[in-house]
């Protein structure tokens, strides 16, 4: 069986860390700070960043991404969700 890459997202406070694994091996990795911008320039600098890492490892499948937020566990809905600002 093949390994598939995948894009991770991890957006953080102060960064937004972005890299492309298969199976454990980090393949690429890309460090922004993401304090202080606005809700539209970090919507910006993900897609940016995903069409970056999409750039440099092609085969990528999926992307996933973790985000602070509350969320309702019944429902599966995020409530709210931390700002960077």
């Amino acid at each position: 069986m093949s390994s598939s890459e995948t894009i991770g997202v991890d957006l953080g406070g102060t960064k937004m860390l972005v890299g492309v694994l298969s199976d454990t091996e980090p393949l690429y990795e890309q460090r922004e700070a993401s304090k202080g911008q606005t809700e539209d320039e970090l919507v910006e600098l993900l897609v940016r960043e995903i069409e970056e890492a999409r750039e440099a490892r092609p085969d990528a499948a999926a992307v996933g991404l973790g985000i602070p937020a509350t969320i309702d566990h019944d429902s599966g809905v995020a409530v709210s969700a931390v700002t960077c600002r």
